[in-house]
């Protein structure tokens, strides 16, 4: 048992005599006491106190058996002297306990005094009082004792003592505050083969779930087992209540009961055609034993049968009948009982009812199984809403019985109530509600009904208005509070050069229409992008702009978000601009603007130079056209491109010999022309003539000259004086020249 601590807690104290009797003599109960329980007897010493989780019916005796047991806190604190007490322990299962007292004998007249109370120790300290009564004088009762400012969970003692040691029989029945623990009780617990045992369970809430089993049918606190063949057999109910002691069992709690089927001699079921209405046909059987010969049934009413299957009966009260069978095999007789449930056909669909309208009812017939309404909307239990005064008719089945009854509803016409039309507004703004429909009104979340506010969120507000009748209505209205839009947006790039094109992304795209002011004087309507090229040097704000459809604004603004920066101009000029293979050196003059930054790049493969007016030497060993390129920078990192075309031109360099020794050594032995530079190799032509102009040779390849030969035949010609003429083109001015002379062969 735990240690108390004491407990200085509102004593509530509630004593109520019921019937009372002059003198000492005990009168006649105004109500029947409960059935004692047989209960264990309270303990002689508080130390010894008999803890209890049943009070109803729990009946005791102040026998003078009792010695007195207390200490100076007790004795100080009871409301009587203590003569012959005892003592109980309880574990409060709410915060109050109530219960009735009735004195079945009193030896004095004088009756009974309780106390409940706690202890700082267990049995010992300082004591604190919940109830203290003390009657005076013995009634029949009851009387009721009841107390407050318990803690659940926590254990109590109750004192029982007689008043001025009187020596009474009482019995106490619960009203609240302590829980009953579940039990079953068997009518039997060894039974033959096809015999019923019934179970009754008892404790708890009063609301019992047997184990699922074929042989157990029923319901309730009682049921019925008919196991049809021998062994042993284990039937469970389980019922919920609440946890107050390791005495008393917590929710939910199961207790089982055991019950044997032996081998007898015989076994027979009994069993009917029912459940039946009243006035309908009972049909009795029972199952064959073979062997035996004669069959006996009883039932109420004096009901008896010698026949094996009893039919045609009629019973004519509605309940339930048992009758049993009985046959004799073999000296052993085996019996068995069936019970046969008559229903009453009479329906109550329950009394008329008035309401508003707007108002629910609850129908809620009884004396039937199932019911059926001629609305078939309603079901028993579930509230529903007539629109006019309305007559409803109900059959009620039970089994193959049905009747009918009816109930009226009356409705009464009430307050139509109208809260408004729903609004929608921007966040931070304010709304009004005003209903109308009554004469007053009552709105939730704070509102006054007339009076402006500011939601923070989308709500619904519900009114109840009431009307000059009393009856009352109820609306809603919903207001929906849009919040401001969310607008971010970003950009491929933030700064560049001119023109420098941007494109802007909505970051948090809606439905929302949206409205882009670029700074440039640009703007779009465009939900997801928006594009434009900034063609002047500056620093721009850009802006976006989010409307709901409700209106609703939302802005983002970005101080200088892009910023565009001039180009430097690239211009330059060669000096001089044309060259010769003979001089190939220019000098860069550079007129650029904006720049300070150079690179270049002659065209020649020579690599680049970084001078702002550099000089350069291009290759001279051939002529050709160069391109140079200069890219200027700025101190932003634009820049821009300038490109000039230079022109490296060959000079015409040839010679001409006057005499060849064709004699075939290693000197001499070929005439041709000896070109350095500045003709076309594929615009040549040379002929030989001898002294009568006659073509003895002729060449289109500048490398192929005349061996002596005449015509490549013949022989080498004589020695003698030839005239040459060759024809060719300049590089530099596409101009065509002709040169003619003489060679002198010598061998």
């Amino acid at each position: 048992m735990k240690n108390l601590l004491l407990i200085l807690a509102f004593v509530s104290i509630n004593l109520s005599l019921y019937a009372s009797t002059g003198g000492g003599g005990i009168g006649t109960p105004t109500s029947p006491a409960p059935n004692c329980v047989g209960n264990a007897a309270p303990g002689n010493t508080c130390s010894q106190a008999t803890p209890i989780c049943d009070l109803n019916g729990f009946c005791g005796t102040t026998s003078s058996s009792y010695t007195a047991d207390y200490w100076t806190e007790l004795n100080s604190t009871f409301c009587g002297s203590i003569e012959n007490n005892s003592f109980l322990s309880f574990t409060a299962a709410s915060s109050s306990i109530s219960f009735d007292v009735w004195l079945t004998s009193s030896a004095d007249g004088i009756g009974i005094q309780i106390m409940i109370f706690s202890s700082s120790q267990p049995c010992a300290g300082s004591v604190t009082s919940y109830t203290c009564w003390n009657d005076g004088t013995a009634t029949a009762g009851p009387i009721n004792v009841s107390a407050s400012g318990l803690t659940p969970g926590q254990t109590y003692y109750m004192m029982i003592d007689g008043n001025a040691g009187d020596v009474c029989d009482y019995i106490i029945g619960a009203n609240s505050g302590v829980s009953t623990p579940v039990s079953i009780s068997s009518s039997t617990a060894s039974i033959c083969p096809g015999e019923s045992v019934t179970l009754t369970a008892s404790g708890g809430d009063g609301t019992y779930t047997w184990a699922a089993s074929p042989y157990l049918s029923g319901s309730g606190s009682t049921v019925t087992v008919t196991p049809p063949s021998p062994g042993t057999y284990t039937f469970s109910a389980t019922s919920t209540l609440p946890s107050t002691s390791s005495l008393c069992p917590g929710s939910p709690s199961t207790v089982s009961s055991t019950i044997t089927v032996n081998s007898c001699g015989c076994s027979i079921t009994a069993g009917n055609n029912g459940p039946t209405c009243v006035g309908g046909t009972v049909n009795l059987t029972a199952t064959t034993v073979t062997g035996a010969t004669a069959y006996s049934w009883t039932g109420p009413n004096g009901f008896t049968s010698n026949l094996q299957n009893p039919t045609g009966f009629v019973i004519n009260t509605p309940g339930s009948y048992d009758y049993t069978v009985s046959t004799t095999l073999n000296g052993v007789t085996c019996t068995s009982t069936t019970t046969v449930v008559v229903n009453s056909a009479t329906v109550n669909a329950g009394p008329d009812q008035t309401i508003c309208i707007g108002q629910s009812v609850v129908f809620n017939p009884t004396n039937a199984v199932t019911y059926a309404w001629s609305d078939a909307t309603i079901t028993n239990g579930v509230p529903f809403n007539p629109a006019a005064t309305t007559t409803y008719t109900v059959t009620g089945t039970t089994g193959s019985c049905t009747s009918t009854d009816q109930i009226t509803v009356t409705v009464n016409p009430g307050a139509i109530i109208n809260a408004g039309q729903d609004q929608t507004i921007c966040s931070g703004a304010t709304a009004v509600c005003v209903a109308s429909g009554g004469q007053t009104y009552v709105w939730d979340n704070g509102v006054s009904n007339g009076v402006a506010f500011a939601p923070t969120a989308t709500g619904t507000y519900t009114v109840i208005g009431t009307d000059a009748s009393g009856c009352t209505g109820t609306d809603q209205m919903t207001i929906t509070v849009v919040p401001t839009p969310i607008v971010t947006f970003s950009a491929n790039v933030t700064s560049g050069c001119l023109p420098l094109p941007v494109i802007f992304n909505n970051t948090n795209p809606t439905t929302n229409t949206y409205q882009w002011i670029l700074g440039n004087g640009t703007t779009s309507s465009n939900p997801i992008s928006a594009a434009t090229t900034y063609t002047a040097a500056g620093c721009y704000d850009v802006t976006l702009i989010s409307t709901t459809p409700e209106g609703c604004v939302g802005q983002s603004t970005v101080p200088a978000m892009i910023c565009a920066f001039a180009n430097p101009v690239a211009d330059f000029t060669a000096n001089p601009p044309v060259l010769s293979i003979l001089e190939t050196t220019t000098n860069m003059v550079n007129a650029s603007t904006g720049a300070n930054t150079y690179l270049w790049n002659f065209g020649d493969g020579s690599g680049t130079s970084v001078l702002a007016n550099p000089e350069h030497t291009f290759p001279a060993e051939f002529a050709a056209n160069y391109q140079i390129t200069l890219i200027v920078y700025s101190a932003d990192g634009c820049s821009d491109t300038a490109k000039v075309n230079i022109e490296v031109q060959d000079e015409l360099i040839y010679y001409i010999p006057n005499i060849f020794t064709p004699d075939q050594d290693e000197h001499n032995p070929v005439f041709k022309p000896i070109f350095t530079s500045g003709f076309d190799p594929n615009d040549y032509k040379m002929v030989i003539y001898n002294r009568w102009g006659e073509i003895i040779f002729e060449s289109n390849d500048v490398n192929y000259g005349w061996d002596g030969t005449y015509n490549g035949t013949h022989g080498i010609v004589k020695d003698d004086t030839y005239t040459w003429k060759i024809e060719f083109k300049t590089i530099a001015s596409d101009e065509r020249k002709l040169l003619m002379g003489s060679v002198n062969l010598l061998r």
